[in-house]
């Protein structure tokens, strides 16, 4: 994007991928951006998988959908990366699972979202 349209535009996609972000979320979940296109979204109140998968669907949806820059809509899409974690796991090990994931997903292509072996981030990259 960047290299496209400029680091202003770019900008202002990551603002607007955030803020979608951030909607599709309640009350007790948190988004945050870790650098580059990526970022980690925690939900604290998960009782099934079938929740988590139902997020990562509702999340590759929302950001699917066109973003308003200048002129013209642009598309990106999400790959994510899931960790589930029911005990107390040092962030830096949720982190690394996460990537793993994360590529795992990027590999089968966009729009995809893969589970860790353990852990409760997601790690998203656009």
């Amino acid at each position: 994007m960047n290299d496209l349209h400029g680091h202003q535009l770019g900008d202002a996609l990551l603002g607007q991928v955030a803020a979608r972000l951030c909607a599709c979320l309640g009350p007790d979940e948190a988004v945050f951006r870790i650098g580059g296109d990526e970022f980690i979204v925690i939900l604290s109140r998960v009782r099934h998988q079938s929740e988590v998968t139902e997020m990562a669907r509702r999340l590759t949806a929302c950001v699917s959908e066109p973003f308003a820059l200048g002129p013209e809509a642009v598309r990106v899409g999400a790959s994510i990366g899931i960790v589930l974690s029911e005990t107390s796991v040092e962030l830096d090990d949720l982190m690394a699972r996460a990537d793993v994931a994360l590529y795992e997903a990027k590999r089968s292509g966009r729009g995809m979202f893969r589970f860790a072996q353990d852990a409760s981030a997601l790690r998203l990259a656009s």
